[in-house]
């Protein structure tokens, strides 16, 4: 994909809602992203790349990059849970490590949030997907299925099996038929 994405506007009220929660855990993603390139450069390029996956999933409506999204997170949560867990084994105050404390609080608390609010949104995005209704009507692909996120491989024949499944089936029900008078 290139970058910026070409964005899908949400279909519905709700949808509408969750994208602009997200927006909102974008910028302070950002924010505490900056916060822990202090601390830890490498978590916080891990962090700005999680930034990267919310702003793709929020505008293309994708609830697999949510997924991905969710999973970052919840690795990132596992990791100050763990640090939090190492201070207290080893009786280290925090009057040493105050900053990387406090950021690693600020994480601790934020994760759970986004976790949540991303996993509202992608239940929200995957019933639009799985519904077959164009999101927003800005664009369709080649078979008529909405670009973006909304474009997956389930969703090609809007749900409903292809016209060779059905001769199939409508065969084998008549040899069935004949098989029984």
């Amino acid at each position: 994909m290139c970058m910026p994405f070409e964005t899908v506007p949400p279909p519905n009220e709700k949808s509408q809602n969750l994208v602009s929660k997200l927006k909102y855990i974008c910028l302070l993603q950002l924010i505490l992203a900056l916060l822990e390139i202090f601390t830890n450069p490498f978590t916080g390029l891990n962090e700005l790349f999680a930034v990267f996956i919310l702003y793709q999933a929020y505008s293309t409506i994708s609830y697999c990059s949510l997924i991905v999204y969710v999973f970052f997170c919840s690795m990132n949560l596992m990791q100050y849970l763990l640090g939090f867990g190492n201070l207290w084994q080893n009786h280290q105050m925090v009057k040493d490590v105050v900053f990387p404390f406090v950021v690693a609080v600020i994480a601790s608390i934020f994760y759970p949030i986004a976790i949540y609010l991303a996993f509202l949104a992608y239940r929200e995005f995957k019933a639009i997907a799985m519904s077959g209704a164009p999101a927003g009507g800005v664009y369709t692909n080649a078979t008529g299925n909405a670009g973006g996120g909304l474009s997956q491989p389930f969703n090609r024949y809007n749900n409903r099996p292809s016209k060779i499944a059905n001769s199939h089936n409508h065969e084998v029900v008549s040899k069935h038929s004949q098989v029984k008078e």
